[in-house]
Order: structure tokens, then sequence, then C-alpha cells
């Protein structure tokens, strides 16, 4: 989710637990709520050692079981820092209300809500790789917005736990009013495809009027291979689009017409376990034939106009995320096919 909504989605969250704090503490409160709820995308500082980093740990450590305590930790003492002298003098650094409001800062205000969008959270990291996640809410939600930012607001005049319940009680009425709209797509989808196997929906831009749909275990009539294929739903005028996957892609498989190195095929499986449902597909960059792959949940239809969660597969390395453009290897690259294996 991004970092307006979490700090929005914070205040009410803080206010609805310790109310007395926040009439106490004042503006200095939401302020602290605001920065406090952000602490889990620390994380974000790996773009700057390594971009393949990033994309692959993100949301991982920082949003994790184990990781949860850290930062509740460091919310805490970010509470200590913010809120003034009196804040300190009257309550001290393990006061069980700023404790409590942490916790739901780290889990409510962003967790949870990381845990809405399409990209998940890694829970149970580093024990899996796998992400969790229940999409309902495109990445950027001005439905979202628009609630969180009036009741901030209204809480920031006057702080109160029945107005933060009124308030957070309109959050959920939003994501069950996007979840009937999902189940609506859905609907639809089904409509027009009676074969249809296991379905996956998630919000593109303009949700909660416009869904993604991927089904993923169609059968061929003449062969028992899996057949995907993707679509999208808009509830605005009840249009259906489908976007069929081109033959020449490789689903879940990385492209089978070049030997690739061992430390190659490695680094397709991590990009297949973060992107969940790939497709891939040969291709020549600068002279250099290799097979770039698609999370398909990221990029519609499989094309190659660019756009998050694609990935380019150099027989010999390295590899990495596009737009950056992989194509030169040093003299320490990776072994030839016939000596890596």
């Amino acid at each position: 989710m991004d970092n307006l909504a979490h700090a929005l989605a914070a205040c009410p969250i803080g206010a609805a637990i310790a109310p007395k704090l926040a009439r106490t503490i004042g503006p200095r409160f939401f302020i602290t709520a605001m920065v406090a709820v952000n602490i889990p995308d620390i994380d974000i500082i790996l773009a700057f050692f390594d971009d393949n980093l990033y994309h692959f740990e993100h949301r991982g450590f920082t949003h994790s079981i184990i990781g949860i305590p850290v930062m509740v930790l460091f919310s805490i003492a970010l509470g200590f820092c913010m809120m003034g002298n009196r804040y300190r003098q009257e309550y001290g650094f393990w006061n069980k209300d700023i404790i409590f409001t942490s916790i739901g800062w780290i889990i409510g205000g962003h967790l949870f809500l990381d845990y809405l969008t399409s990209y998940g959270v890694q829970f149970f990291w580093p024990f899996s790789s796998l992400r969790p996640s229940f999409p309902l809410m495109f990445i950027i939600d001005p439905l979202l917005w628009v609630i969180g930012l009036g009741g901030a607001i209204v809480l920031w005049r006057n702080p109160s736990r029945k107005s933060s319940f009124y308030i957070i009680g309109l959050m959920f009425a939003l994501w069950l009013g996007e979840l009937w709209s999902k189940n609506r797509a859905e609907a639809i989808y089904r409509q027009n495809n009676t074969d249809h196997g296991t379905l996956l929906t998630w919000p593109s831009p303009g949700a909660p009027l416009f869904w993604n749909h991927l089904d993923k275990s169609l059968k061929k009539s003449d062969a028992q291979e899996t057949l995907w294929q993707q679509a999208k739903v808009n509830l605005w005028s009840g249009a259906y689009q489908p976007l069929p996957i081109p033959d020449e892609y490789q689903l879940g498989a990385i492209c089978n017409d070049q030997e690739y190195s061992l430390e190659t095929r490695r680094q397709f499986q991590r990009f297949a376990e973060w992107g969940e449902h790939v497709a891939c597909i040969a291709e020549n960059r600068s002279g250099i034939m290799g097979c770039r792959c698609i999370a398909l949940k990221f990029n519609i239809a499989a094309n190659g106009s660019g756009g998050f969660g694609q990935y380019w597969l150099p027989p010999l390395g390295p590899c990495g995320f596009l737009p950056t453009v992989y194509t030169t290897r040093t003299d320490d690259a990776i072994k030839p096919p016939q000596e890596a294996n």
C-alpha cells in the first residue's frame, strides 16, 4: 500500500486504542502515528544497494512475524522521542498505551493494508518466500484516502474512541464493497468462460471498477497441458476483455530452446517463486539471445511493452529485473553450461 494510506489509517487506529493519550499529546500523537506506521517500509534502502534484492526482499523481514517485535520497538522509541517532554515525564518509555498503539500501527495500519494488495507480504520470512495476499485494493486507493483524510481531520480536532470506530467502520465498509465488486467481476468472467479452472482475481488501476483475472488450470482438449488465460473486466460498463497469452510463451517454465547455466536456472526459480505465475519468451537483447520472463499478476497479457515484474535471463547471466538491461557479463561471470552442470 502507498505510504499516505498507511499514514491516514494510523490516526483512527491510534485514537481507538489510546484516546486519552491522543488528547493529552495532541497533534504530536498523530504526527508520530503517521511516521511510525511507515517504519516497516524502511527496507526500501535495499534498492540503493541492489535492485534485484529490493524486488525479492521488499516486504520481507520488516513485514514478517519475526520482524514485528523489532518494528514495534522502533515505533515505541520513535514515540518516546517525538511526543515531547510532557509525554516522557508522565508516561515513560514502556507505557502500555504506546506499546499497544505501536502494535496497532505496525500490524493493523501497515501489514494488514499490504496484505490487501496483490504484492502480498512475506509473513513467514525467512522460512518461506511466499507472499500471502487477499487482493482487494490497488497499490493506490483514492477511496481509502478520502475516508482516511476525513477521519484524520475529525480526530485532529477532537480525538475520541467513538469517532475512531466510526472511521475504521467506514474503512471496513469500503473493503466489503470492494469484495462485492471483486465477486461481481468474477461472476462476469465465469459467464464468458464456462470451462474455467482456478480463478485468480486482483485489482487494476481504477479498482474497484476494473479487475484482472488469471485462469490457471484450464486444459487443452487435445492434450493434458496446462492452459492459462487472462482477461479484464470493467464493472462500469460490464465489458469483458479476453487477453490470451501468445502461444510462443512458456508457461511456468524457462525458455526451453536455450541452454542456461546452473546459476541462471536458480535465478529463474527464485523469480518464479516471487512472481508465482510466470510466462517466458525467448528474446534477443543487444545481440544476446536470452529469456524474458513476466510475472502475470503484475503484467496483464504477457506483453513486451514494459512494466513492473519483468525479468531478464541471459544464458550466462547476470540476470535482473527490467527495465534495467542486463546484457553484459564480467570476466568472472557464471561458468558456461557444460562446466556448470
